[in-house]
């Protein structure tokens, strides 16, 4: 763990021990401190733009968290309170990997078709799943219907 300093990133979650993802990459759990240079890279591929200045936060039976970071909110750091419920037996015990995993396995049954796919596309678009996982899931989602 890092400790706090003008050139780190405090990010902190209720419930804590949030997977952190970064620039598409897992960077920790929170309570945790980031270097800048892991949310605000100098140099990065064209197709993870979309992730520039953003953190997100997965944990299990919680919902997904995408929090943009400006350069100037950067003193105040991140302070997320996850939106979490109760999860299908089917899925309490498996522990998810990815925030593509995360997403899939969690969409409980209350949540409607159209908040799901629209959870996917945002997936996509963020660089958390590829086109393929996302056809994937948008499948079986449309399958429940």
């Amino acid at each position: 763990m890092f400790e706090r300093s003008s050139d780190t990133l405090s990010i902190q979650s209720t419930p804590t021990g949030a997977q952190v993802w970064v620039m598409g990459k897992q960077s920790g759990l929170t309570p945790t401190y980031l270097p800048l240079s892991q949310v605000f890279p100098q140099v990065y591929k064209p197709e993870d733009q979309a992730l520039y200045g953003q953190v997100r936060l997965v944990k299990e039976g919680c919902d997904p968290m995408t929090i943009p970071v400006s350069t100037s909110g950067v003193a105040a750091g991140v302070n997320a309170k996850l939106v979490c419920g109760e999860k299908p037996a089917s899925v309490a015990g498996t522990a998810a990997k990815t925030p593509a995993a995360a997403s899939a396995t969690r969409a409980a049954p209350s949540r409607s078709a159209k908040a799901r796919l629209i959870e996917l596309k945002e997936l996509r678009q963020d660089g958390l799943i590829s086109e393929k996982e996302y056809q994937q899931l948008r499948e079986r989602v449309l399958d429940t219907l």
